[in-house]
């Protein structure tokens, strides 16, 4: 986890990063003491330490050939730098500190699924559309003008059924 936050450039991640299981939450262990993920900063480090958290937790028990389900389904990661509607159209964050933070997110979930490969899938749902080519070639659909995830026309022939 440690290793990931310092990837992720989040609050308090030079110090170390573990799960507090009494708690069920995630603890960076400072010089003032641990400080609780609900303490750091800002909805970017929230995000980031669940993702970091979530990252390593598959990992951990990919290696150990544990069976758990050997995939994990994001919706929005990046939504925290995502401040305005423009932004959500074009798919990408507006000023670079975010598009900094938003490619190194993918970035991280491209890296842990190549270590883990075949046995992990990371499935995003995201307005991220990054245009970096291994990005790109990772994309499967844009629900974008009109094309949505749920057919308009499915939602049509389920009110005709009842």
């Amino acid at each position: 986890m440690s290793a990931y936050a310092t990837r992720l450039n989040l609050e308090h991640s030079s110090e170390s990063v573990r799960l507090d299981l009494a708690r069920l939450t995630v603890v960076t262990d400072t010089p003032n003491g641990p400080t609780p993920l609900f303490r750091i900063g800002s909805a970017a480090n929230w995000i980031g330490y669940h993702l970091a958290a979530h990252l390593a937790l598959h990992r951990f028990l990919t290696l150990q050939d544990r069976p758990v389900p050997r995939f994990l389904m994001l919706d929005q990661p990046t939504q925290a730098h995502y401040p305005s509607d423009a932004d959500n159209e074009s798919g990408l964050p507006e000023d670079d500190a975010d598009r900094l933070a938003v490619r190194a997110m993918f970035e991280l979930m491209r890296d842990v699924v190549a270590e883990l490969a075949p046995r992990l899938q990371v499935i995003v749902c995201d307005h991220a559309d990054l245009p970096e080519s291994w990005f790109q070639a990772a994309v499967r659909h844009r629900w974008r003008g009109g094309v949505k995830l749920i057919p308009s026309d499915w939602m049509g022939d389920h009110d005709a059924a009842r």
